[in-house]
């Protein structure tokens, strides 16, 4: 699942062509909160049921990862894989 699948319907958020996996749920939710275009904080805030810490923990570690990747795939010689 990612932002683009989750659509806002006539009664609240819809999930369209979900692919089953099995992870840990803030690990996913790192998605949703660096792409919903909110505040970081707010983002967050709005999970429900996602424990919050983990997400906050999981985001610290994927900004490394989303920060060099797109240097990285610049520079000859440094294929990203």
């Amino acid at each position: 699942m990612h932002p683009g699948n989750v659509l806002t319907g006539p009664d609240g958020l819809v999930v369209i062509d979900p692919r089953p996996c099995h992870g840990d749920p803030a690990f996913d939710a790192v998605d949703w909160v660096l792409r919903s275009g909110r505040d970081f904080k707010e983002a967050v805030a709005a999970l429900a049921s996602t424990d919050r810490d983990r997400v906050r923990r999981w985001s610290r570690a994927l900004a490394v990862l989303l920060t060099i990747r797109p240097s990285r795939a610049n520079r000859p010689g440094t294929a990203v894989r």
